[in-house]
């Protein structure tokens, strides 16, 4: 069943900036997750000001269609709630598609079934974390995890110093 108070978006690449945009909107949204996140009109990095519930933002180290530093990065660091970047080792933009499509043609990259596995289990814990409240899962969104190293969080900074 779907528990509208416990409502949270995912997306990738422009889904991923269309998620962000419609959680500033949305206040029925508790937290936001995405994948090789793109740039929207208007901008995602503008609406990511005004978001206060957590989000998870996932990066493709080698994507040349929507590279970290201008989407998923940027995003992440005008966020203002809880968040997370992640950046994905040995991973393209296209990598959590399945099966073929006509843009594999048009952009680089291809399916990657280890990106996948890895951006379901941390989408899963990231999601069952914020929505259900069990504390379960935090370790795995706590630590590092292989392919997955945490580029920035700043609650994580706070609890160093």
């Amino acid at each position: 069943s779907v528990d509208p108070a416990k409502l949270g978006l995912a997306g990738h690449s422009v889904g991923g900036g269309a998620a962000v945009l419609a959680a500033a909107d949305d206040p029925r949204i508790k937290a936001v997750a995405t994948i090789a996140a793109a740039q929207t009109m208007p901008p995602a990095t503008k609406a990511a000001r005004g978001i206060s519930v957590p989000g998870l933002h996932l990066a493709a180290k080698g994507d040349l269609v929507a590279p970290a530093i201008g989407n998923a990065e940027a995003i992440a660091k005008a966020w203002g709630g809880p968040v997370q970047l992640r950046i994905l080792d040995k991973s393209t933009h296209l990598a959590v598609t399945e099966g073929s499509h006509w843009s594999q043609r048009l952009l680089q990259g291809k399916p990657q079934r280890r990106t996948q596995r890895l951006v379901r289990a941390l989408f899963t814990a990231f999601f069952l974390t914020h929505l259900t409240g069990t504390d379960k899962y935090r370790p795995l969104l706590d630590a590092d995890v292989k392919r997955a190293a945490i580029e920035f969080d700043p609650s994580l900074e706070e609890e160093a110093a």
